[in-house]
């Protein structure tokens, strides 16, 4: 046990046998340090755990060994040590791209159960590769389609020599930008995990410290004519998130020919020093603009689809726009944004809301009407509103009452003599019990009527008989039956309601509400 470790350095073989290291911390191999050892260090019979590097190599660090040969027999262990990179051990070389991995790493069956705390748990060397993810920054959910392959055959085929992984993006928006989250991993695809305020406060040590803050990752474009790339290019420690553990580019704005597929690349100078040198190619598929974005020329190549903003809307197609303001005959027509109209409460893009007593057929126009305010129907700003109209009303300006339960989720309205205003109907079995109860007076009364007709009719002719044979003088006015006069009254007072009571204009279903 000791708090300086051991080192190793310019020979040509080392072989350590029968050996336990334990409790031994040092800056970097907790345990032993190596240095410039040629052709071969092997151990045999040794075990090493607990120890502790208080920067790199928890047990063992090798550093600038070239093509040495590491080998471990197999009753040699290296567990339960502990650093922040390369918690069992770690490979390295002081110069860059001069590092060669020995046979049998990361040593699986003798280095095993270590810790790190930024990366590397068991054996490492350097950062490996780069994972790309899409997410939504500041919970605004991104249109693309974002999609990543991290897989070299995935590529397409002519460029799978010059990429080692492969990000798809469709549908976007040119002159936006593109959120992403980059992932630096080790060999054991491990996420890059350390602390930024730690870092910023000079909390790591020294040589810790200087690998980290120098990791870059930059986004390049390809072809420079027909795309571009506008803010944040290059990411470093600043942009790093030690929550997500991903590098967050949230400014970086990019514009191409719109309807065509631009190539990018991401690479980072990890690659100087890992086992995979090849950057991750990025194609991005341009959409053409959207209703609600106006196309603004950039170059002869490059448009974006510029949004409208808030107090502004547009909603005609972008392309008509466009097309129509470059024809000199009809250049009165400006491809622009149009300012919110005094009928509305806000605008944005194609969304257009409007204030309560205004009504418009479709969200697809700018037609704006003036509903009537007696009835208070057209509530736009109402959040349970359908079409502009509060419940139980439809149609233009919201003036029909839902009769049908067309758009109120089956619910029917009719309008109240009243107040003139859409109620609901009552409920089915009330209605069914109405229908009933009308039916049964109106059987009653068809029988009430016959029982009078036939005693009418009895009586009538009676009076009729007794007059013809001149025993009792009966005049004609004296037996004149009523009914008929009656049944007229009831007709014409029926006729006159139909016409001086508003009836609903719509008569698809047979089932009427009852007030």
């Amino acid at each position: 046990m000791n708090t300086g470790g051991i080192i190793i350095s310019l020979s040509q073989q080392v072989t350590i046998s029968s050996s336990l290291f334990i409790l031994n911390t040092a800056q970097n191999g907790g345990a032993i340090l190596f240095t410039n050892i040629n052709q071969l260090v092997q151990f045999k019979s040794c075990s090493f755990y607990h120890n502790t590097a208080f920067s790199s190599g928890g047990a063992l660090y090798f550093e600038d060994i070239g093509t040495c040969l590491i080998n471990f027999d197999i009753q040699t262990k290296v567990y339960e040590n502990k650093a922040l990179i390369g918690g069992g051990l770690r490979i390295t070389s002081s110069i860059s791209g001069n590092l060669n991995i020995p046979l049998k790493f990361p040593f699986y069956e003798n280095v095993y159960n270590n810790t790190a705390t930024i990366y590397g748990d068991d054996s490492t060397t350097y950062l490996q590769s780069i994972v790309v993810q899409k997410y939504d920054f500041q919970q605004q959910k991104s249109e693309y389609i974002f999609e990543f392959y991290n897989n070299q055959s995935d590529l397409p085929k002519d460029y799978k020599q010059y990429y080692s992984k492969y990000v798809k993006i469709n549908n976007f928006q040119s002159g936006s930008n593109l959120y992403l989250r980059v992932y630096i991993v080790d060999n054991y695809n491990r996420y890059l995990s350390f602390s930024l305020q730690n870092l910023i406060n000079g909390s790591y040590p020294s040589d810790v410290e200087t690998e980290l803050k120098s990791i870059q990752i930059l986004f390049d474009n390809i072809n420079t004519k027909y795309s571009q790339l506008i803010g944040e290019k290059i990411l470093n420690y600043n942009q790093y998130n030690s929550t997500s553990l991903g590098y967050e580019i949230t400014s970086l704005q990019v514009q191409g020919a719109l309807q065509t597929a631009q190539v990018f690349s991401i690479s980072s100078n990890i690659y100087s020093q890992s086992q995979i040198q090849l950057p991750v190619m990025m194609e991005v598929q341009f959409r053409e603009c959207q209703i609600g974005e106006i196309i603004q020329d950039l170059t002869n190549q490059i448009s974006i689809c510029k949004f409208c903003q808030t107090g502004t809307y547009s909603l005609v197609d972008p392309q008509y726009l466009y097309q129509q303001s470059q024809n000199s005959q009809e250049n009165y027509i400006k491809n622009q944004c149009y300012p919110c109209p005094v009928s509305a409460l806000s605008c944005q893009g194609s969304v257009i809301q409007l204030k309560n007593g205004y009504w418009r057929s479709s969200e697809t126009t700018d037609e704006i009407l003036e509903c009537d305010t007696n009835n208070n129907s057209c509530q736009a700003e109402n959040p349970l509103n359908k079409n502009g109209c509060v419940e139980g009303y439809m149609g233009p300006l919201c003036e029909q009452c839902d009769i049908i339960g067309e758009v109120w989720n089956g619910k029917r309205y009719t309008k109240s003599i009243q107040q003139k205003q859409c109620e609901i109907c009552a409920s089915r079995l009330i209605q069914y019990f109405y229908i009933l109860l009308k039916g049964v007076l109106l059987g009653a009364y068809f029988i009430f009527t016959m029982k009078v007709f036939v005693d009418q009719f009895i009586f009538s002719q009676r009076c009729y008989y007794l007059r013809i044979i001149k025993l009792i003088p009966i005049s004609k006015n004296s037996i004149k039956d009523y009914s008929g006069f009656y049944i007229k009254i009831l007709i014409t007072y029926f006729q006159l309601s139909q016409l001086l009571i508003q009836q609903p204009q719509n008569s698809k279903n047979s089932h009427l509400c009852f007030n």
